[in-house]
């Protein structure tokens, strides 16, 4: 990274900051049988990716959930692979500031939506996508752990580095139907 992006970076994260020090939520622990709308955020800039996020949101609307999923791309615009569908948004780098906050209307959207749980499936630690998920107002935030980020997510799921991210939507999966689940339902 050279100099210039890791300033942008570091002051992105001086406001990201103080961002989340204004968020004032109360998390609603929900299990993934009981959540009726579900937010998706992800890396959508690895093409491999993008068929694996897309059967899991098939998988969530056939157990009738409403899902919406929102994708940061690493490029200037939404390469072909990306296209539009009713519950699919995207954001680039087009749409970051100086300081690398998202800033679309399908972002602000995103973030204003109060999902019953909110699944992130970043797993690099990506800038944009993790001020998606600070400033949302989802009511339950599922992630990936890491020290750096524990204030942002109400559950963590420790894989390590190098987990693939089928694994990890089987595990997200897995965890959140033993969360609160009846005896008979686990």
């Amino acid at each position: 990274m050279n100099p210039l992006e890791n300033f942008r970076l570091q002051a992105g994260k001086y406001f990201f900051r103080k961002s989340l020090s204004k968020v004032a939520r109360y998390p609603e622990i929900t299990n993934l049988k009981d959540a009726k709308t579900i937010g998706i955020i992800y890396n959508a800039t690895d093409e491999a990716k993008y068929p694996v996020v897309c059967d899991f949101v098939k998988y969530l609307q056939e157990k009738d959930k409403t899902v919406k999923a929102l994708g940061f791309l690493n490029y200037k615009i939404v390469p072909h692979y990306c296209f539009p569908k009713l519950c699919y948004d995207y954001f680039t780098r087009k749409d970051l500031n100086w300081f690398l906050k998202p800033g679309n209307a399908f972002v602000n959207d995103f973030i204003n939506n109060p999902f019953d749980l909110l699944i992130d499936l970043n797993l690099e630690n990506n800038f944009p996508l993790l001020y998606v998920c600070s400033l949302s107002r989802a009511k339950y935030k599922v992630g990936k752990y890491s020290d750096e980020n524990k204030a942002l997510y109400d559950f963590m799921i420790n894989e390590g580095d190098s987990v693939a991210l089928e694994e990890y939507i089987n595990h997200v999966v897995h965890y959140l139907k033993l969360i609160n689940a009846k005896p008979d339902e686990q």
